[in-house]
């Protein structure tokens, strides 16, 4: 394809021969013969041609140099974005947090962007160390310690909610209460055409998330502190994720099983459950129009293990529950989180959803209080991690459950 440069270089030829032909028959004072008539009426018409080709060529030239501009920026905000996460130190972080000198450097300019962060978002943070959200959304840059790929401090502070990994919407940079539209099943419907259509029924009372703290809290020794390195840092990064993830999973799974109360087992499957029991969640999320590409089971590791060794259709068929890691064709997701059991009980909730059709909002990132005071005597500090977040389901009849008995056998 010729570029607008080529094509104008071309039209500027033709030009000139037009006009070669024009002089020369004004030179000798007479119109045109029938051989120039005919050259001009194509030299006009390839002019024209031309004339749109540079047209187009220039609007294609133009979107590429914007996309590259773009791209280049993108490019370079990456490169400051990585810049950081390898130069911050959370281990500096905490050191001088617990100090009370305050903070200096890259960690108190990522400190102060926190706090305009949560403030710009409406809530109120009160610890001394604050990780940005910003500096968050990075989580697959490694770095390389002793030969072996590790993710960066920043994004081992991540928090990891298994709903996520599941397929929920993560959403951020959000501000005050969100109202959502929560759709009923039939929130759009067919009609023939000429024929009038029927009130659709329209949207469900709105899902409100609020933002709520949830937080976790580690006591790690002074002598650990002291030795915080690149890996060691990832690591208690990685505990502090995994803790605030625990949370929100708390959060979102009291929403879809409720309270299971002491006397729950009434409503239990109190023997092995037939996989047809198990399989009819399935039918009941499909009846809500909500069976998607994100569909999961989630019970405790107990109950995954017992199905796991339970045969579908009666002892000794063979063929287990749970085969390599899926039932029924679903991934079986596993937490210990206690919204899903009550060992008084002996109950367990086998949960069943599309988890697409789950949200969980961070209002902030992390604000963590580093205090070196409560447990000195025993040479540890607390570090009490918290975020306001909220995690709700979005969608009415996309998640079901089923009550077991957590000691139920073949």
């Amino acid at each position: 394809m010729k570029n607008s440069l080529s094509l104008k270089e071309e039209r500027g030829a033709k030009v000139a021969e037009l006009e070669a032909l024009v002089q020369g028959a004004k030179a000798a004072d007479r119109d045109f013969t029938q051989d120039e008539e005919s050259r001009q009426a194509t030299l006009n018409d390839q002019i024209a041609d031309l004339d749109g080709k540079i047209a187009n060529a220039e609007k294609t030239e133009a979107i590429l140099a914007r996309n590259a501009a773009m791209t280049a920026s993108e490019t370079a905000e990456d490169r400051d974005i990585a810049k950081v996460q390898r130069s911050y130190s959370f281990g500096k972080a905490i050191q001088e947090a617990a100090s009370g000198r305050g903070l200096t450097g890259l960690e108190a300019e990522m400190h102060q962007e926190a706090r305009n962060q949560a403030k710009n978002a409406g809530v109120a943070t009160t610890g001394n160390l604050q990780i940005p959200i910003f500096e968050q959304r990075t989580v697959g840059l490694a770095t390389s310690v002793a030969g072996v790929e590790q993710l960066s401090t920043l994004a081992a502070l991540v928090p990891k909610p298994l709903i996520e990994t599941l397929g929920a919407q993560r959403i951020t940079g959000v501000s005050g209460d969100i109202k959502f539209p929560k759709l009923k099943a039939a929130a759009t419907l067919h009609t023939d055409e000429a024929t009038s259509a029927t009130a659709s029924p329209g949207l469900d009372t709105a899902v409100t998330m609020s933002p709520e703290r949830v937080g976790a809290r580690l006591d790690v020794s002074n002598q650990t502190l002291a030795q915080l390195n690149g890996s060691l840092e990832a690591v208690l990064a990685g505990q502090i994720a995994d803790e605030i993830g625990s949370a929100v999973d708390r959060m979102f799974f009291s929403e879809v099983v409720g309270t299971i109360a002491n006397d729950a087992t009434a409503g239990t499957t109190a023997a092995l459950p037939t996989y047809a029991e198990l399989t009819e969640l399935e039918g009941i999320v499909g009846d809500a129009h909500a069976l998607g590409n994100n569909c999961a089971y989630v019970t405790t590791p107990g109950m995954r293990a017992l199905l796991a060794g339970q045969g579908k259709f009666g002892t000794g068929s063979g063929q287990a529950f749970i085969e390599n890691g899926q039932l029924y064709g679903y991934n079986v997701g596993a937490t210990n989180i206690a919204e899903l059991s009550n060992a008084t009980a002996g109950v367990v909730a086998l949960v069943f959803g599309e988890f697409s059709h789950a949200a969980v909002c961070y209002w902030n990132g992390l604000d963590l209080l580093i205090d070196p005071y409560t447990e000195s005597p025993k040479g540890i500090t607390r570090m009490v991690a918290q975020v306001y977040a909220q995690a709700k389901p979005m969608y009415a009849g996309a998640f079901t459950k089923l009550l077991l008995d957590d000691n139920f056998a073949a």
